[in-house]
This record gives C-alpha cells, structure tokens and sequence, in this order.
C-alpha cells in the first residue's frame, strides 16, 4: 500500500501554525518554511509503511532533547551584562565632558555641543556597522572564544583611554575604536543560539534573560558614570591628586572597565568553545543516508499535498522584520543621545540644568524600574497580548517621549528652574522609557520566528545586529543636529527637533501594520490514510 495523505483545514504559512498528524502529531511551522519541533514530529507521525517495508526504516529515529546548558548561559550572560554598563556610564557626564573639551579647544558655544555631543554615539555605532559581521566571519574560522577574549579586553582598553583623553578628537577615536571591538553583541547571540537550537522552549527562555540582563546593567552604568565623575570634587580627601584633576572622568572609566575584565576572566575560564550547528546537532538521524539537515517535509507525499517551497534565507517575513527593526533602533539611539542631552544642558540651551550625579541617579532608577517590570511583568503581558501588539504600544511611547520632551524644557524656562510638575513629568517619560526594553524583546521573537531553518538563528539574528548598528551610525548625529539646530535658530521655539524624531515614530508605527502576528497554535488537520 503506497503512503496518502488527506489535507483538511486552512493553514497560513506566514504565521506561526500546528499541523497535526494522525491522532496526536504536532508540527511547527515558523515563516517561510521554518520547520521547528523536527523531534515532535518525528516521535509521533504515524507514516504507514509499504507492504513489506520495515517500520524502523520509514520512521527517523531522534535523540532526546539536551540538557539546559545552565554554565555556559551564565558565562555568557556575565559577559553581556558589561555591555550596558559600557554603553551607558557615559551618560550623565557625556555632554559635560564634550562642552570641556570643547569650549576650552574649539570655542563651541553650548547651544552648539549637541552637534559634536551625537557624533561620538555615531562614530562607535559607525564601527561596530562595519566590523560586527567580520567578527561574526572570523568566530566562524578561528571559534567564538578567541573573538569574545580580544573583543572584551580591546574594549576595556578603548574605555580606560577615553578617561585619559584631553581632546575632542581622542574621544572620537575612542569611541571609534570602540565600536570596531565590539564584536561580543553578535558572537554571544550566535552561541546563545548553538547552545539551545533545536528546543524552541530554550530559545525563548535564553532570549528573554537578555532584555533583562541589559536593564540591570542600564540601571547600574548611569549611576557608576555620575557618582564617580570628578572624584576630585566629590571626594577631595581621597582623590586629589593631580591625575584625577587632570583626568575628571577616569575613574568612572576605570570602573567600566572592571566589570569587563570579570567577563573576560569568567569566558578565559569557564567557557566551552562551541562548535557550529552544523557540527553537532544533528537532532534527526535518518534512513538511507539522508542528510541530517533535510526537512522531514521534503517527502513527496507531505510536500505535494502542502506545497511548500525551499526556505530561503532572506524571505519576506524577514525583511519586514529587519525594516521594523532598522526604526526601532533609530528611535532608540536617538532617544538615547537627545535624552542626556536634554537633562545635562543648562534652560537657556534647551534642557534641564541637571548635574552628573543627579542624572546618574535619574537613569539608574529608570532602568532598575525597568528591569523589574521586564522580569516580573514582560512574561504575563506577552501571555495576554502577543508580541505584535505589545510592539505597536513600544512605538507610541517612543511618539510620545520625544513629544514631551520639549514640554519638559518650556515648562523650566518658564519657572526659571525644576518644579514639582516637571519632576512628575519626568517620572511619566520613566514609565514611558520602559517600551525600549518592551521593544527589544519583542524584535529577538520577531526575528527568531523569521528565521527560515533552526541553523539560520545565527545569521539571523547577526543580520538583525548589523542592520541595527548601521542605523544607530545615522541615528545619534542626526538626532543631536536636528535638537542642536532647532534650539539654535529658535525654530518652533527650539521643538522642531523633537517634532521631527515624533514623526519617524510615527512612521515605525505605520511600520508595525506589515509585521505578521506571531501566533501559537492553528490547528490544521492532516489524516494519514486511504484517500
């Protein structure tokens, strides 16, 4: 008897579906032809054999599921959690440090330092563009260890030497420098994915530690950059020596600087070189000689009842992620650029007078905040409203920060100082400030349900990283130089900038309508039978 089967149901093949086989057999189906929970599949489809054809032959025989590697995830995690402490303990002394250098070198008014202030976010965003795939390329060849070890001490180093910079142009090269070097973001994704390919559950359950591990770090970088910034003056007795009078922010680099070192010992350590999908997980084993890798639908009587295609690896759901995504980081690094710069430069220049410690504390309570809403709340809010529409309500609180920003300062110049309704304000925009790490979340699921195979996850998510840093280049500069402009020639009263990095959310809102809704579980029947 030859093998038939009969297709009830409708199916989609752009979300995210359940194909059942027999009595009991699920199937997942992510994307253009994403074939997930291959192990599922295999355990239970009920394929009748030909007449004479033995059972063990026609049924792939599948390993069981592997262990949580819960070391080689903390290792990991340890590393990444440097990242925004790196990225953000410049934050409450960044536009400070660029108006010294500055004024004193480049007679820059302050109105005008919003200009430079972008460009050193640009210059690092501009290097990690050009030289995270080749990190990614090089990971490949020579092992993802040798990448994360040269990667996290180069930045430790690029760190130190910003503290010990006395011109605008060192800063720049700094950061420059710093970006080339940043080749961790990528490679760690990529392990994380090697690691728990393959269980669909791990992934999401990998993934959904980053956002938060990052948030703690956001919360401790602020507040490390503005309590040790001008040691000198805030603690004379036990640094008065001329280095930290000459060097006013190396402290704070140096304690940066730490935490990468403890990443960089824990990988040294503890940290198994990973070998690439393809050289290990070979999950289904089949018959004859197949090919570990060749979907169980590529059968002839399952691909001629459900025609589908061979994945490709840049499809459509893909592309529309990447847009999403490209939006989401310009918004993002834009608020992070104009957002210190609002709270550091004086009323008359468009912001808030606040001093380093006090904008430390400012972003440091936010993103601690945060973090506990994205360990404690993301989980339940992802459980009642899926991902798509979490994203679309990430967008609207970007509109409206950038919105009220302007607000913030025209309020100030009226009082002369910070009033109690500026503060009240300001913890709105707090709350407001915790769609990015929304944001973020829900584009790691985007993208892993975009990726056309299991052994796409990698690539998928390095394309992601770079299509990212290639916007966060564009983003800071811009935003800076639009705010700088508009408070330069007093357009719309020196709103005009905000207005106009509003109207790019409103177009990542318009944006979200292409995203496809990820969706658990369509039941789509197919009987296994006589027809």
């Amino acid at each position: 008897m030859s093998r038939h089967g009969r297709l009830s149901g409708e199916y989609d093949l752009d979300d995210l579906e359940t194909f059942e086989l027999g009595e009991s057999t699920s199937h997942s189906i992510i994307g253009d032809g994403f074939v997930s929970s291959i192990a599922d599949y295999s355990r239970t489809a009920s394929l009748l054999p030909d007449d004479g054809e033995s059972t063990d032959d026609a049924i792939p025989h599948v390993k069981p599921p592997l262990p949580f590697p819960k070391l080689q995830v903390s290792v990991l995690l340890v590393l990444y959690f440097a990242a925004p402490i790196s990225t953000t303990f410049r934050s409450p002394f960044i536009v400070e440090a660029s108006s010294n250098r500055l004024i004193s070198g480049l007679n820059v008014a302050p109105k005008e330092v919003g200009y430079y202030s972008g460009i050193l976010d640009s210059l690092s965003a501009a290097g990690e563009a050009i030289s995270v795939l080749q990190w990614g390329r090089l990971s490949d060849k020579i092992g993802r260890r040798p990448v994360l070890i040269a990667c996290t001490l180069g930045g430790a180093s690029t760190v130190i030497t910003f503290g010990l910079s006395t011109t605008f142009t060192r800063l720049a090269l700094c950061r420059a420098f710093e970006g080339l070097l940043a080749g961790n973001s990528g490679t760690t994704k990529a392990i994380l994915a090697e690691l728990t390919v393959g269980d669909e559950h791990q992934i999401a359950r990998v993934f959904s530690l980053m956002p938060m591990v990052w948030a703690v770090g956001a919360a401790i970088g602020p507040v490390l950059g503005g309590s040790l910034a001008n040691p000198s003056v805030r603690f004379p007795n036990a640094f008065s020596g001329s280095l930290w009078k000459e060097h006013p922010y190396l402290l704070a680099c140096f304690s940066s600087a730490a935490f990468s070192i403890v990443g960089f010992l824990a990988v040294f350590f503890y940290l198994e070189e990973v070998p690439t999908v393809a050289a290990t997980h070979d999950y289904t084993q089949f018959p004859n000689g197949a090919e570990p890798d060749e979907s169980l639908l590529s059968t002839p009587p399952l691909r001629d009842y459900l025609h589908l295609p061979k994945p490709s690896f840049l499809s459509r759901r893909l592309f529309v992620t990447l847009v999403n995504y490209a939006f989401l980081s310009f918004l993002d690094a834009s608020l992070y650029a104009t957002y210190p710069l609002l709270l550091a430069s004086p009323i008359a220049s468009g912001g808030l007078n606040f001093t380093p410690k006090t904008i430390g504390y400012i972003l440091g309570t936010a993103a601690l905040c945060h973090a506990l809403i994205q360990a404690l709340c993301f989980p339940i809010i992802i459980k009642r409203w899926d991902a798509k529409n979490v994203y679309v309500a990430s967008i609207v609180a970007y509109v409206f920060l950038f919105l009220t920003m302007p607000i913030l300062n025209a309020f100030a110049r009226q009082a002369g100082h910070v009033t109690p309704a500026i503060w009240g304000l300001l913890c709105i925009e707090v709350i407001a400030c915790f769609s990015s790490y929304s944001a973020y979340s829900c584009m790691y699921i985007f993208l892993s349900y975009a990726a056309s195979t299991p052994s796409a996850l990698g690539r998928t998510h390095g394309l992601g990283q770079t299509v990212a840093a290639v916007t966060a280049t564009i983003a800071p500069a811009t935003a800076t130089s639009l705010v700088a402009l508009s408070l330069q020639h007093n357009l719309l009263g020196g709103a005009l900038g905000y207005l106009l990095l509003a109207g790019m959310g409103i177009v990542a809102l318009g944006l979200t309508s292409l995203l496809p809704a990820v969706k658990r579980v369509v039941p789509v029947k197919v009987d296994i039978g006589p027809p």
